[in-house]
């Protein structure tokens, strides 16, 4: 070749392999930039799925928070429910411990009241058996006692009634009895116990008239005197 042609076909060779390098490099260049924007997809869609996981897991937040609200208001709510529940159990104790103790009082006060009852009740029974028992001794002893034994027992007792009929029957049964005088001048002083005036003077001056030397006789003129002022 001359030296022209020689320096032509180094031209080209130069023009080709500076289009060959022009060419690699752009491949090169082009494929970087692809990697780069399917890294940039794959960290846009990466970043995407972050954000759609980070308000799943707020929206799980809220959620969470929500149940946790609702919670604690029912816990609160059970909490204060159940102190109201606690209260009013103690306040119905207390009522009725209180009702029990009143319950105890009275029945106390009734079994207090009901001895007291039984406690007169027996010492009516008593009395009662006491005064049929004096009564049946009175009864027994009257009917052993004659009509002038009878008679000075009630005077001696100020029974001026009963003493002058007792007197009076022992003066009826025996007219001429040792005791006639002393009876009759007793039953004078019997009716002027009792303020029957005109009957005493009747049986003082029948004494008189009847045993005029008798201690009898002195005493029932000296009450005659003392009822004719």
């Amino acid at each position: 070749l001359s030296r022209f042609g020689f320096v032509i076909v180094v031209l080209n060779l130069l023009v080709f392999s500076s289009g060959c390098i022009t060419t690699r490099a752009s491949i090169e260049r082009e494929q970087k930039e692809a990697q780069m924007e399917r890294n940039v997809e794959t960290l846009q869609k990466g970043s995407a799925d972050l954000q759609v996981r980070l308000e799943e897991s707020q929206e799980q937040s809220r959620d969470l928070y929500g149940r946790l609200e609702v919670l604690e208001n029912q816990l609160r709510l059970s909490s204060e429910d159940a102190v109201k529940k606690k209260e009013e159990r103690v306040l119905k104790e207390q009522e009725e411990k209180k009702e029990f103790s009143l319950l105890l009082e009275t029945v106390s006060s009734l079994q207090e009241k009901v001895t007291s009852l039984e406690k007169e009740l027996d010492g009516v029974k008593k009395a009662q058996a006491r005064k049929k028992s004096s009564s049946r001794k009175k009864a027994a002893k009257s009917k052993k006692l004659g009509p002038y034994n009878q008679a000075e027992q009630d005077y001696s007792k100020k029974r001026w009634k009963e003493s002058a009929l007792n007197y009076q029957k022992y003066r009826e049964k025996n007219p001429k009895g040792r005791q006639y005088a002393r009876a009759t001048y007793r039953m004078g002083m019997a009716f002027m116990r009792l303020d029957l005036k005109d009957d005493a003077v009747v049986f003082f001056e029948e004494v008189v008239s009847k045993f005029s030397k008798s201690d009898y006789a002195r005493y029932s003129r000296s009450q005659l005197k003392k009822l004719k002022k």
